[in-house]
């Protein structure tokens, strides 16, 4: 009986873990029992190779992270915040400089900062409990080994907290970054250097830019710089020869600044690219063209050609050269005039005798002749008129010596009147011969003047003889020549020489008075010179124009009045 209440009372715990399940007692049933302990042991087994694939994977992460942590020569620490005390691995210990096992502390860690580093790391330390404070550290500081000296280490790490969220301890990882910081300080300072001399190298090419600048500027020439063309800077000089603004100049082609003339010239240089000096006409802003010289050279830049164009105004220098030509021509004339001046006077000396003569056989002549007179004859009217013109002649011998010796100068009392008249005597002839008829309108009120009458003359006759030569080419009803004599109301007197012939082109109006300048094939080019240095050593002044009629030119000469002096007409 014993046995089976046993098995009663076994049998109805069984029950009581399978949920109510009954026997009547007839035997034991082992069957639920034994299932739960299998299903109990497949649970266990499958657990135990659970725990054993993570323990696997634990330890192959452990070794990489050992392995990591060997390459990067970095080491593992916990800095308990309670204790102050610091586990570490060797690693840690070699980079702060201090003996493996050795036991440190977080002063121990503090004592080896650099002292410039050392506060803000305190700071960071002391503020890990602060509301707000993060989790994740990262700093980067310098310490004084005792052997190697001032190195970097950098640590990460992330702090633990308690339920309460105050800091138990701090898990790192420290590293010697010395290496990267040198490098990095070796590139801040490579940077600073180059910055440095990139900043020399752009002050000097200021400074020689503006060394150019101003040489370009202090020049007379005109500097254009130009790639394929186009005209790309220049300087001030370079715009005022052309008569722009050098901003209007700028980017446009330099053939537009080439007068068409030698427009396919130049561009035919241009192309060829050579190195080389010339001349041609450049164009202004207005129009206008004037001749230029230009100097080339081809220079290299980013590995583009650039021209470089010195451009001179040959304007003044072509006038210059034009003048010295003149002057030259002048020269050549007046050795020739001396030349004739010299035959002239031995010519004059040599009629000088015969005329003489003439007049001493005249008057013999003239003496016989008396007897002739009652029968009237006319041969003593005719050896008077011959000897009247033998007069004439003589005095132009006269006059003619005077010239030839300008230093002698004879100052009369002369009737200007008088004077014109004996003038248009000589011309009679000419005048007649030529077809040309004269009006002659002298004022009676001229004072005499105390003058050197064969300059006068010799005033007087070039500008009635060159009247007569104006007139020549004009149709015989046109043929006048006017002479006028005037007191005006400035005290002066006026001889005005009027012409009715084809008048003066403006080129021949601008060098009447010029020395040598004539349009008569066979003249010499000093008759209005000669009188207008006659006139000007009296303070007069001699000028010619064009008649207003359309017809002819006229001349004026005025002679003040206060140098002649008046005197009483007899």
């Amino acid at each position: 009986m014993g046995n089976s209440g046993d098995c009663s009372a076994t049998g109805n715990t069984l029950e009581s873990h399978q949920g109510g399940s009954q026997s009547d007692g007839a035997g034991c049933d082992f069957s639920g029992r034994d299932e739960t302990f299998e299903q109990s042991l497949a649970r266990l087994a499958e657990r135990t190779a659970v725990l054993e694939a993570t323990n696997a994977l634990l330890r192959e992460k452990s070794t990489r992270l050992e392995l990591a942590l060997a390459a990067s020569q970095g080491g593992v620490s916990f800095w308990e915040t309670g204790s102050g005390m610091v586990d570490c691995d060797d690693r840690v210990r070699t980079l702060y400089g201090y003996a493996c096992g050795e036991r440190l502390s977080v002063q121990d860690i503090l004592a080896r900062v650099h002292p410039a580093d050392r506060r803000i790391l305190i700071d960071d330390l002391a503020a890990i409990d602060l509301p707000g404070a993060g989790d994740q550290w990262n700093h980067e500081y310098r310490i004084m080994h005792p052997l190697l000296g001032e190195r970097w280490i950098a640590r990460l790490g992330r702090v633990e907290r308690n339920g309460e969220g105050r800091a138990l301890r701090m898990l790192g990882l420290s590293f010697d970054i010395t290496e990267r910081k040198q490098t990095e300080q070796s590139r801040l300072q490579w940077n600073q250097t180059l910055e440095q001399r990139v900043g020399e190298r752009t002050a000097e090419l200021y400074q020689s830019e503006a060394r150019f600048r101003q040489l370009a500027e202090a020049t007379f020439e005109g500097i254009a710089i130009s790639e394929e063309g186009i005209l790309i800077d220049g300087n001030p000089q370079l715009a005022e020869i052309h008569g722009y603004e050098l901003a209007e100049m700028i980017g446009r082609p330099i053939t537009d600044f080439i007068a068409p003339a030698s427009f396919s010239a130049v561009l035919e240089k241009i192309n060829r690219g050579c190195e080389e000096t010339y001349e041609c006409f450049g164009l202004r802003k207005d129009g206008s063209t004037f001749p230029e010289e230009v100097r080339v050279c081809l220079r290299i830049r980013l590995g583009r050609v650039i021209r470089l164009t010195a451009l001179r105004d040959l304007t003044k220098l072509k006038q210059t050269a034009a003048q010295l030509q003149a002057q030259q021509t002048e020269l050549d004339h007046a050795h020739r005039l001396g030349l004739i001046s010299e035959v002239s006077a031995g010519i004059i000396h040599q009629i000088g005798q015969p005329l003489c003569a003439m007049g001493a056989n005249l008057a013999a002549a003239m003496s016989k002749a008396g007897t002739c007179e009652k029968q009237n004859c006319g041969t003593l009217e005719i050896i008077r008129d011959v000897n009247s013109d033998v007069a004439r002649m003589r005095d132009v011998v006269v006059h003619l010596r005077s010239l030839v010796n300008p230093g002698r100068m004879t100052r009369t009392h002369i009737d200007f009147n008088s004077m014109i008249m004996n003038v248009l005597g000589l011309l009679a002839q000419e005048s007649a011969r030529r077809g040309i008829r004269l009006k002659v309108d002298l004022c009676d009120e001229l004072p005499k003047m105390d003058a050197d009458s064969v300059q006068l003359s010799q005033v007087v006759f070039n500008l009635i003889r060159n009247a007569f030569d104006a007139c020549e080419a004009c149709p015989p009803e046109r043929r006048f020549v006017e002479i006028t004599t005037r007191l005006d109301g400035s005290g002066s007197f006026q001889l005005d020489v009027r012409d009715t012939g084809t008048g003066v082109s403006a080129e021949v109006m601008e060098s009447l008075f010029a020395p040598f300048f004539t349009t008569k094939p066979e003249g010499l080019g000093m008759g209005l010179r000669l009188s207008q240095t006659i006139v000007h050593t009296y303070g007069g002044t001699i000028e010619g124009k064009n008649n207003d009629d359309g017809l002819g030119a006229s001349f004026r000469v005025s002679l003040p009045v206060d140098f002649a002096g008046y005197y009483a007409k007899v």
